[in-house]
This record gives C-alpha cells, sequence and structure tokens, in this order.
C-alpha cells in the first residue's frame, strides 16, 4: 500500500536523485504526485552535510539502502548508476524510502559501459563516475561520501567480503559462490548445452574480485 517507483532510462545527463520525474515511473498510489519522492530527492542534495545526513536517517530505511550498496559492489553492477532500480516507501507506515533492484544482467563480470571505476566500491558517485557522459547517482555520492553513511556501508561491504566471497586465496571447492555455481549449474546442465563454458567464466570473476577489494 506504500508508493512504488520504477526508475528507467533518463532523457537527460543530469544525475539520478536531481529530480523525481525524468526516468521515473510511478507504479503505486497513481492518484497522488510524486512530491514524497521530490521531498526524498530534495533531502539527498541539501548543501549542508549535517542537514543532509539528518534527513537520510530520517527517511530511508538505513539496513536497506546500506545492504544494498554492499552488494552491489560484491556483484560488480555496472548498469544501476542511473536506473535498473525501484524505490518503495512505506507511506502507511515508518514513511522510510527502501531500495529493490531490478535488472541485474549487467553483473559478476559482465562490465557493460562501467569504466574504469568500475572495480572500485564507490563506482557510479559523483567522484568515481561511469565515463560514459559522466553518468552518477546522487544518492550513491551521499552513501559514499557522507562519513557516518560511508563508514557503515564499508563495514557491510568487509562483512559480506568476509562472510560470502572470501579472502584471495579461497579453493574454489570451498569458495561460497562456487558453490552455489556449482549448485545451480546441476540443475540446469541438461536443459542448456554448452553452459559448461559460462560456468568457468563466472567462476574466474570471483578470482578476479576478491583481489580487487580485499587487495
Amino acid at each position: 500500500e506504500g508508493a512504488l517507483y520504477k526508475f528507467d532510462q533518463r532523457s537527460n545527463l543530469n544525475p539520478i536523485f536531481s529530480d523525481s520525474t525524468d526516468g521515473v515511473q510511478k507504479r503505486t498510489r497513481r492518484h497522488e504526485d510524486n512530491s514524497d519522492l521530490q521531498a526524498f530527492v530534495n533531502g539527498l542534495n541539501l548543501a549542508d552535510q549535517n542537514a543532509r545526513i539528518a534527513h537520510f536517517f530520517d527517511h530511508a530505511n538505513v539496513p536497506n539502502l546500506i545492504n544494498y550498496v554492499a552488494v552491489r559492489a560484491i556483484n560488480m553492477d555496472s548498469d544501476d548508476v542511473r536506473k535498473n532500480m525501484y524505490m518503495y516507501r512505506d507511506t502507511r507506515g515508518t514513511g522510510e524510502w527502501f531500495i529493490l533492484p531490478w535488472d541485474k544482467d549487467w553483473t559478476y563480470g559482465i562490465e557493460g559501459d562501467g569504466g574504469s571505476f568500475l572495480r572500485h566500491p564507490f563506482f557510479g558517485d559523483q567522484f568515481h563516475a561511469k565515463q560514459n557522459a559522466n553518468q552518477y547517482s546522487v544518492l550513491w555520492t551521499v552513501i559514499f561520501n557522507d562519513p557516518p553513511l560511508r563508514e557503515m556501508y564499508l563495514r557491510r561491504l568487509r562483512t559480506l567480503m568476509d562472510q560470502y566471497l572470501q579472502p584471495p586465496g579461497t579453493p574454489a571447492a570451498a569458495g561460497w559462490f562456487e558453490q552455489r555455481v556449482d549448485q545451480w549449474y546441476r540443475s540446469v546442465s541438461n536443459a542448456i548445452p554448452g553452459i559448461a563454458a559460462n560456468v568457468t567464466t563466472l567462476k574466474k570473476y570471483f578470482t578476479t574480485r576478491r583481489k580487487a577489494l580485499f587487495v
């Protein structure tokens, strides 16, 4: 019963979360306008850092957003800088904003147009933008650069690195991700001929991602 917004391709090159309409499709509560999203956007763009941080803590579901950006660093999402997400507001409850993933085809080593900052854990903020037309996200910029949010993000990222990605040198047979790949491979190998090569490529991704984040 909350407000759900789908973030799609923008028609201009202004960063995502600089407005509440361009490339934004409202999916629920369409009898209302976008003023709730615009209020969230306004807070993300406050010039005063303390006010911006306070707004984020007051209006965002902080564990949800922090966990999302930590997971995106693990899977190296190269296509959610300016689109490919849903934002949901618990309109009738806490009023907080959640992020929901969508369209994750450019992940786990499929680099798309990520550019030279793609492997960086701050990829997609104003200072680590896509070189393709300098695309970045205001939301990522706030999380990665305002000190308390950055610390929370890096702590969560390290937890996920230790628990799921695991350090360089982890044998493939002991890798959490590699074991998941093998599990899915066994369930689909008969239905998708030639998939073994894709499995090999995917497993190589985890080796390189471990080096990028741990080293």
